[in-house]
């Protein structure tokens, strides 16, 4: 007969090594335990989540729903004279945008002999590293797409006239390109309290590492390398960008019209694990399974905030 999956139970002995919650619910078998280590691991292995994101909706993604962004409308400044009319107050408004969850991902996972290799606690975090690990990538093209939604006066350069960036003759040097990034973000106003970042690929940050080495100016340049490690974070105090980061998944159109993004954490991404099942006996295998359902969206509320630059590849020194 086949089996019926469970979503609590897995054996008493692992439900006992797992532990309860304060309601009394096995910890291995509640799909909050499971995001929280999955969000974990996830932070460490994606580099657009780490570098454009905030996470101020985290865990509220239902495949098919939506998310309320509040997002607060300061009002003006004006002069002062002494006095002021009822007229000027201004009601600090409450302005909402709506972040649509378009995307639902599957992820299964079989373990062999459960109750002999595994304790619960190894389970749980080595499934929650094997989820980030197939994740990772897909969120990062994911959240990367956004390109497609700054601002056009922002851009520098796009896809009729690309940006060729190298260190040969007539070249944009690496170091300029940053610098116009960061003028466009200056230009629009863009907040910077959360730091400036910018993503580029891995060529764009070989060239920018023979260009200025490890040099330490009197301009603040203090082109900090090789001290961070994690999330692809590869150097900090540049061009008036608080971090760079290097990433394989910037997108580009057969290795042209790279798509380099710029700004602060203004990408407001919603994800969630909407279901976690554990299946004790899978049918024709001596093996326990795992299946989970995430969900999530993502939105630039404003457009302006953020700065894109499309660049080619020019040459090495």
């Amino acid at each position: 007969m086949k089996q019926k999956p469970q979503r609590i139970n897995l054996s008493q002995e692992l439900i006992a090594l797992a532990g309860p919650n304060a309601g009394g619910t096995p910890l291995l078998s509640e799909p909050t335990v499971w995001s929280a280590r999955t969000f974990k691991h996830l932070d460490d292995m994606s580099v657009y989540k780490a570098a454009f994101t905030n996470a101020n909706y985290e865990n509220e993604a239902r495949v098919g729903g939506t998310v309320n962004i509040a997002r607060l409308d300061g009002g003006t400044v004006t002069d002062y004279t002494g006095t002021w009319p009822d007229s000027d107050w201004q009601e600090l408004t409450d302005e909402q945008a709506v972040l649509q969850i378009t995307e639902a991902k599957k992820f299964l996972l079989k373990v062999r002999k459960i109750r002999q290799d595994f304790n619960p606690i190894n389970l749980m975090d080595e499934g929650s590293k094997a989820a980030a690990r197939k994740m990772a990538p897909v969120i990062d093209s994911f959240i990367a797409s956004s390109f497609a939604d700054i601002s056009a006066t922002n851009d520098y350069g796009n896809d009729a006239a690309p940006i060729t960036v190298g260190l040969g003759a007539g070249e944009t040097k690496p170091s300029l390109a940053l610098d116009m990034l960061y003028e466009k973000l200056d230009d629009a106003g863009a907040p910077d309290d959360g730091g400036l970042r910018v993503v580029v690929p891995s060529w764009f940050r070989t060239m920018l590492s023979q260009e200025i080495g490890t040099r330490q100016t009197l301009m603040g340049d203090k082109a900090k390398q090789g001290e961070y490690a994690g999330k692809g974070l590869f150097a900090t105090d540049i061009s008036g960008f608080d971090a760079i980061y290097a990433s394989k998944r910037v997108p580009n159109t057969a290795g042209t019209k790279f798509k380099v993004m710029a700004g602060t954490n203004a990408i407001t991404f919603a994800m969630g694990l909407e279901e976690m099942t554990i299946i004790p006996e899978l049918q024709n295998d001596f093996a326990s399974g795992l299946k989970a359902l995430w969900a999530y969206g993502k939105k630039l509320p404003d457009a302006k905030y953020m700065a894109l630059g499309t660049f080619d590849k020019g040459s090495y020194a």
